[in-house]
């Protein structure tokens, strides 16, 4: 049996001979949900939202297992082999006994991954092969034929679409490359249908169609130089417009910590103070900055490690709750020893002051396990290429930092590189993190960490008098001159002793956007009412939630002092709570 879901539904028979199914509604869409799943199965909660579009897994438990019994007896009758086309659910997950090759979807999916990941290294007349095998799976939209019927068919579909409009833009250029004109437009009319939303494919046929064949080979130089020409806003608004049919919004590479927080009246030197039992609470700057984003209603996943203790429960159901996908966040069971999930201690005061001592833990083995995982690396890398934007924060260990550094020859050209170096990374200046930050869009820092990025660097001195966040963000922008990197970055920069509800001033926080120079600067102007009028209960996690403001701005299209204000708000609400996630809105 062979079922075609990338089109009408179809089953047919091992000789391919269409069967004849009356099948209802809702069992259309039982299957296609378990077909489209078939290579990781799909678990029940997952298929109530597909069926009957409700979150209550346990109200509708038994009308699924009967729904699925009834499709198992159809399917039965019509199969020719005596194997249970759907098998009984294993754990709570529904599945098939077929073969990834008697499923259109997969056969389109195992093809495509194969092409995107080694491109570079498959000879052309061999992609070309592969390609038109891939994409000749491709019957009709699938999106919009079961939309009418199944609300998050979109969701369903949305990891074949994805690889879909990835592929396609690489054939297209291919096919351009080679001269091969009608052909490119015929594919670019096909693509415009079956993903009639996708505006790059609409210009670019456009474009083809008004120029003719002849300067076609044109048309690719002719985007990479109004792209050198547009801002830095402009063209990370319009990467992150052609990217929006990716699967993952942003994926963050990240340390993971339990934070144990001790809030104190003073963070001084010298100054004794007497403390209470802690606060523990989840932690990790772009754990807290993911989960933000995921309770926002991003698509958003995370990367790292963390031990099978208590504690690393505890992080992973914390960022489950927010909704993020943990898949690549992997679990150590020590051999030998004992090693723990990361954690820091925090002493915070109402000012926004801490003091912040970490103990690493497993997060220093987060590479070496990574690599010694069978298919870990090329899972992560599969991850990072079908996101929007990758966030980076700082490890201890050096061996997760040219890990991070590895990880940048993954992106997509119009994927988003975003980096929090934190004062661990920020120590080292910026031309030690010149492989990542010759590939940056975003860059999120304190403003004493900004000034030892520019200081322990080839950046031009500071002149005599100068000095303040503009200066040195005029110092960054002009390394970046120097080193003839013409990325876009958006720079973000936080005021590190400042009491968000006492101190609204612009100069809270400074986002800057340019090139090899800055192009705009804007701060927050207290255009947001903030009611809360006391201090600040403990300034963790305010970076991290001005990050998420940031990122979810330029998601949806803001513009830098609408993200200025996004970032500010954020960081107000995480602000009024202890720890860093409490305060994160929904």
């Amino acid at each position: 049996m062979r079922i075609g879901i990338l089109g009408p539904l179809t089953i047919t028979d091992a000789k391919d001979v269409p069967l004849v199914l009356n099948l209802e509604p809702k069992q259309t869409i039982a299957l296609l949900a378990i077909a489209a799943n078939a290579d990781r199965g799909i678990p029940l909660h997952e298929l109530v939202v597909a069926v009957y579009g409700s979150t209550e897994a346990l109200l509708y438990k038994r009308s699924t297992e009967s729904l699925v019994s009834r499709l198992r007896a159809t399917l039965r009758k019509s199969a020719s082999t005596s194997a249970e086309v759907l098998p009984a659910a294993k754990g709570g997950f529904y599945g098939v006994n077929l073969g990834e090759h008697q499923i259109d979807a997969l056969r389109f999916l195992r093809t495509a991954e194969h092409l995107l990941n080694n491109w570079n290294t498959i000879l052309p007349s061999e992609r070309r092969l592969l390609a038109r095998k891939a994409l000749g799976e491709w019957r009709e939209d699938p999106v919009r034929i079961y939309a009418g019927i199944c609300p998050v068919a979109p969701e369903l579909l949305r990891r074949f679409t994805s690889n879909l409009t990835e592929l396609g833009h690489q054939y297209v250029r291919l096919l351009l490359e080679e001269r091969c004109y009608d052909e490119a437009k015929r594919e670019l009319g096909r693509l415009n249908e079956l993903l009639p939303a996708n505006a790059e494919f609409k210009h670019l046929q456009e474009k083809v169609g008004l120029h003719g064949a002849q300067t076609a080979p044109l048309l690719l130089a002719a985007q990479s130089s109004e792209i050198g020409a547009r801002a830095a806003m402009e063209e990370l608004g319009d990467r992150l417009h052609s990217s929006q049919s990716r699967p993952c919004d942003v994926i963050t590479v990240t340390a993971h910590n339990l934070d144990k927080i001790y809030p104190v009246e003073r963070v001084a030197p010298d100054h004794e103070v007497t403390i209470d039992v802690p606060l523990e609470a989840p932690g990790g700057s772009g754990a807290n900055t993911i989960a933000a984003l995921g309770r926002l209603g991003c698509a958003v996943a995370a990367a790292g490690i963390v031990a099978d203790d208590a504690e690393g429960r505890s992080l992973r159901n914390s960022l489950t709750a927010a909704r993020v996908d943990c898949g690549n966040v992997l679990i150590f069971r020590a051999r030998r020893g004992k090693v723990r999930t990361g954690y820091s201690i925090i002493f915070s005061d109402p000012s926004g002051v801490r003091s912040i001592y970490v103990h690493p833990g497993v997060n220093e083995s987060f590479a070496k396990e990574l690599s010694a995982s069978p298919r870990g690396v090329k899972i992560l890398r599969n991850s990072i290429r079908r996101s929007r934007i990758v966030h980076f924060t700082s490890f201890t260990s050096p061996a997760e930092l040219s890990l991070q550094e590895s990880l940048t020859s993954v992106l997509q050209p119009e994927a988003i590189l975003s980096l929090n170096p934190g004062a661990l990374y920020a120590s080292l200046g910026l031309d030690r993190l010149d492989p990542i930050l010759s590939r940056a869009n975003i860059l999120l820092v304190y403003e004493q960490n900004l000034r030892e990025l520019v200081d322990n660097s080839a950046a031009p001195s500071r002149e005599i008098g100068e000095s303040g966040v503009r200066c040195d963000l005029e110092r960054l922008y002009a390394w970046k001159g120097m080193k003839g990197y013409d990325q876009p970055l958006v720079t973000l920069v936080k005021r590190y002793q400042s009491a968000v509800s006492q101190e609204r001033e612009a100069g809270y926080l400074t986002i800057a956007s340019g090139r090899s120079g800055i192009e705009e600067v804007v701060g927050t102007q207290a255009r947001i009412a903030v009611k809360n009028e006391l201090p600040v209960k403990d300034s963790t996690g305010a970076g991290d939630a001005m990050a998420a403001g940031l990122h979810f701005g330029l998601l949806h299209g803001s513009s830098l002092r609408e993200c200025a204000d996004l970032s500010f708000l954020l960081a107000t609400m995480v602000s009024d709570h202890i720890g860093a996630r409490d305060g994160q809105p929904a």
